[in-house]
């Protein structure tokens, strides 16, 4: 959400949200950059596709597949917690 909109719904309801700044770029706070890591070295690694539409193929399959996976997409959220 951009932060000029984050800042209005605070303010319209001050007890209904609890904002965390995080920096413009943080793909290491980001879960849906673990998926596409995991995609991008695990999953489609030394693959050599026909062409441009098997590429895509491949990722989509491997993300619909993964999007079931309730394990795997709890590591990558817990990935994202900050370590106090």
């Amino acid at each position: 959400m951009h932060r000029s909109a984050a800042r209005q719904s605070a303010e319209r309801h001050p007890d209904g949200f609890d904002l965390e700044w995080l920096p413009a770029y943080a793909p290491d706070l980001n879960p849906i950059e673990q998926l596409w890591s995991h995609t991008k070295f695990s999953e489609v690694a030394n693959v050599i596709p026909d062409g441009i539409e098997d590429l895509y193929d491949l990722v989509e399959f491997t993300i619909n597949t993964n999007r079931r996976n309730p394990h795997l997409l709890r590591s990558f959220l817990d990935y994202t917690k900050p370590a106090f």
